[in-house]
């Protein structure tokens, strides 16, 4: 099946579009999105875990998920900076 017809049949079905490109696009120019959304993720499963009883394991897992937002929001920095300064050169 190619993608076309992949992209048309979950239209019909969930009757909403995935952009895609746009994802592409905000993805290459937030380069912390992915390491936040691993954070969030992350967090949820230790919840989760939590939930069972399990503490040492999601203590584990939160410990792993922080680092995931640091790095993200780091990025998010560099990015904005990055990205920012480009902005203000166009304008001059």
């Amino acid at each position: 099946m190619s993608m076309l017809k992949f992209k048309k049949k979950l239209s019909k079905r969930f009757g909403a579009r995935i952009p895609i490109k746009g994802l592409r696009s905000y993805f290459r120019e937030n380069w912390g999105a992915p390491a936040i959304i691993c954070f969030m993720v992350l967090l949820m499963t230790a919840a989760l875990f939590l939930a069972e009883g399990m503490e040492e394991i999601a203590d584990a897992i939160a410990v792993c998920a922080y680092y995931f937002l640091v790095a993200g929001v780091v990025l998010q920095v560099v990015c904005h900076v990055k990205y920012n300064s480009r902005k203000e050169n166009d304008r001059k």
